[in-house]
């Protein structure tokens, strides 16, 4: 019999609190603003003749990138960006525990949100 045994901690979360849920609230609102980026993205791109109307006689295709989806595009991933540092700092504040972890959704929404502005920046 061990004489050294010491009590285990009775963890006292029993739910979800209130920042854990903001932080939750915060990633899906950023996966939903980085899917509208892209759908801007994709609707900005130059249109390609199709196989059906290769010379373009019943529809002209545009030949440039749209300067209005492009600039909500950066509007949204400047947004993307802002909510997902802002994410990040309701996540550290929660962090006061070895168990507790940092939202890998919030980080890659970071780097894809600033590699998106850049690119936008310089190239267009």
């Amino acid at each position: 019999m061990e004489l050294n045994i010491k009590p285990q901690r009775k963890d006292r979360r029993k739910r979800r609190d209130i920042i854990e849920k903001l932080v939750l609230v915060v990633s899906v609102m950023c996966w939903i603003l980085f899917l509208l980026t892209l759908a801007y993205i994709n609707n900005a791109m130059p249109e390609q003749p199709t196989i059906f109307d290769p010379k373009g006689v019943y529809r002209t295709a545009r030949t440039y990138w749209d300067p209005d989806m492009i600039l909500n595009a950066f509007i949204s991933l400047n947004t993307t960006l802002v909510f997902s540092l802002i994410g990040l700092a309701l996540n550290a504040l929660r962090i006061k525990r070895s168990s507790d972890r940092v939202n890998p959704s919030l980080i890659m929404m970071v780097i894809l949100s600033l590699i998106g502005v850049l690119i936008i920046y310089f190239k267009f």
